[in-house]
């Protein structure tokens, strides 16, 4: 007779021997299944790689990159005669550019999420900008002669 003691009733103190389980085999993975399930866990990957995670590709320079709530670089100093593009670059939260003070006004319009905005400047001082959707978001804009 099979050692069955493993299967015994130990909580009543019953030694009689239990029915025995049944037992499954585990099913085999075929060379079908095999590369699926390969295709799969590659495909996941690549897709987990391709995300935008790291920083944002460098701007053109003369360009602010407008996201996160911040302008980058908060400030600038440029020669007369430059022209300055803002990037905007946050579609869940529309941005603007206006100027708060300076020789001149800067006024991007409606906010926007995503898009760009261009501005000449033509006379030379010190000009500061907000958002008015963000008023904490400042920047700052030296032109020289």
């Amino acid at each position: 007779m099979k050692d069955l003691s493993w299967n015994r009733d130990w909580s009543s103190g019953d030694d009689r021997d239990m029915p025995s389980p049944r037992r499954r085999s585990a099913p085999t993975v075929t060379g079908r299944t095999a590369w699926i399930a390969g295709a799969l866990t590659l495909a996941l990957g690549l897709t987990a790689c391709g995300g935008s995670s790291g920083p944002p590709a460098p701007l053109p320079p003369n360009t602010v990159r407008v996201a996160n709530f911040s302008f980058s670089p908060k400030d600038l100093t440029i020669p007369l005669g430059t022209t300055i593009t803002w990037d905007f670059d946050q579609p869940d939260a529309p941005h603007n550019v206006v100027t708060t003070s300076g020789p001149a006004t800067v006024n991007s319009g409606t906010p926007q999420g995503s898009g760009r905005y261009t501005y000449t400047f033509t006379k030379a001082g010190r000009y500061t900008y907000d958002c008015q959707v963000h008023p904490y978001m400042t920047g700052t804009v030296v032109v020289t002669p």
